[in-house]
């Protein structure tokens, strides 16, 4: 079946998702930057374990051991991941030197132990592997 602009109707909804996607990951990079901010003064105790738990969850990412070291959950769409993200968390692991990883039930992947500069290079690196980082998006519309 072709789309009305003379695509086949599977190859315009594949590009069209991609176009999205990318838009996505753009607004998410820009959500970075107040991302590694707060988590900053997270680290330096500027910002308590509430609330930074409560800015950071939009994020994938939780305070843990005693707001010491931050867990980052790397969502996989349908628990499916393609071998350059499989490449990537492996990468990861090694690169940050990071001690627990548990593949959930719920199709993700949670990384733990990180540092806030661990943190935040993963999360930039996993948006360029097509990893998301939470089910919500901080940013306005």
């Amino acid at each position: 079946m072709r789309a009305a602009c003379g695509q086949p109707a599977e190859a315009r909804r594949q590009r069209e998702e991609k176009e999205s996607y990318n838009m996505g990951n753009e607004a998410w990079k820009q959500d970075l930057a107040e991302f590694k901010k707060v988590t900053e003064q997270f680290y330096n105790k500027e910002v308590g374990v509430k609330d930074y738990k409560g800015f950071s969850g939009g994020f994938g990412s939780y305070a843990q051991r005693g707001a010491e070291a931050s867990m980052l959950r790397l969502r996989l769409a349908g628990g499916r991941m393609t071998k350059d993200q499989l490449k990537f968390i492996a990468d990861s692991i090694e690169t940050y030197q990071i001690d627990k990883v548990h593949f959930t039930t719920c199709q993700s992947v949670q990384l733990h132990n990180l540092s806030g500069e661990a943190v935040c290079a993963i999360m930039e690196e996993a948006l360029d592997h097509g990893i998301n980082l939470s089910l919500i998006h901080i940013s306005e519309p």
